[in-house]
């Protein structure tokens, strides 16, 4: 948790409108995969990916790719009934950044893995 909100915070002071255009773009296109039917996962770690590199530090980006390797469990083992409040949260992450509000930043974050992490915790393994 701490790893993923200090990046939003950090990305919201620093991300270039560059970096706000690729973060809506993948949106829209993991969005865009999940109404299809078709496999979402590649561009979900895209964006958090990008999320990282528009902070500006150099060792975030390299670890995100790691942490995302849970995003293929989590939907197997929550059935996927975290997918649209997931593309809920990731427009309200990069509209926090796009404003440049750290403070939005992290309480959106913060409520996406939140939201991960509890859902997982109910999963009978």
């Amino acid at each position: 948790l701490v790893i993923e909100t200090w990046t939003a915070k950090t990305a919201a002071m620093n991300a270039a409108e560059d970096d706000v255009r690729e973060m809506e773009r993948l949106c829209k296109e993991v969005e865009d995969l999940v109404m299809q039917g078709k496999n979402h996962e590649g561009p979900d770690i895209g964006l958090h990916v990008c999320i990282a590199k528009s902070t500006g530090n150099s060792v975030v980006p390299l670890l995100v790719p790691i942490l995302m390797n849970a995003i293929p469990l989590f939907t197997k083992f929550t059935n996927g009934s975290l997918v649209m409040p997931s593309i809920k949260q990731h427009k309200e992450i990069v509209d926090a950044i796009k404003c440049h509000d750290p403070v939005r930043a992290v309480r959106t974050m913060a409520d996406h893995i939140v939201l991960n992490r509890d859902a997982i915790k109910d999963v009978d393994f």
